[in-house]
């Protein structure tokens, strides 16, 4: 156990070395810090979240816990992720840094989606995933995929469409880092079929090339399981 620990250690900081080194995504600060704060009076603004008074910044700021504590993959898509982006942990504010742990069961999945605003690093610290990025038009959508088992590693491009499921007989676990303080997640299936209000049908069937009945039918479903169309990658 202590030897998964030593490789997360060093698998953070070599992300934190990726995240520099690329120049980050995120605008650079201009001070030491940045502490997010939600009261904004007479606060400092930079880089989309205001700043705490920096007289009153603490140690305790710059500390995250609970990645040691694996999620409840008790779902329909078998995977949970612990999050700490600059929305969980406001020491993050400004760094250009976020990281994520994610728990997949026997056979958990985590959909085709994508992250807007940063590149992702994923190493695997128990268990065996697959993780796949596709390309864009430019390269025909190449379908780019590495099985991973513990200490192995994968990046993954800005913006690209990815996804990873766990084809071992037991559970796995596996850390993300990336260089945005906020990468985002966009769901390619929650996009097109669970927006609020509704993509037209007409769009949809010519998109997919299905009829309106199983749009419907999508539709329904993920209206039944609302967890997936709000849960993170």
């Amino acid at each position: 156990m202590r030897s998964i620990y030593y490789l997360l250690a060093g698998f953070l900081l070599l992300a934190s070395a990726f995240s520099f080194v690329n120049g980050s995504c995120d605008p650079g600060p201009l001070q030491d810090y940045c502490v997010a704060t939600n009261e904004p009076d007479n606060q400092v603004f930079v880089n989309g979240k205001f700043c705490k008074n920096p007289r009153k910044v603490t140690a305790r700021d710059f500390k995250f816990t609970g990645l040691g504590t694996p999620g409840n993959t008790n779902n329909s898509l078998g995977y949970s992720s612990t999050e700490r982006s600059v929305n969980e942990f406001s020491g993050l504010n400004t760094l250009s840094l976020s990281v994520t742990r994610g728990d997949y069961a026997r056979g958990g999945v985590v959909p085709l989606h994508i992250h807007p605003r940063a590149n992702q690093v994923l190493m695997v610290t128990q268990g065996i995933i697959v993780a796949c990025f596709i390309s864009s038009r430019e390269n025909n959508y190449t379908h780019l995929c590495n099985k991973l088992r513990a200490g192995d590693g994968m990046v993954t491009p800005k913006a690209l469409p990815h996804y990873a499921f766990n084809i071992g007989k037991n559970p796995a676990v596996a850390f993300a880092s990336y260089d945005s303080q906020n990468p985002g997640l966009i769901g390619l299936a929650e996009s097109s079929f669970a927006t609020t209000p509704p993509i037209s049908d007409d769009v949809l069937t010519q998109a997919y090339k299905i009829s309106k009945k199983w749009v419907s039918i999508i539709r329904r479903r993920f209206a039944d399981d609302p967890t997936r169309v709000y849960n993170s990658y």
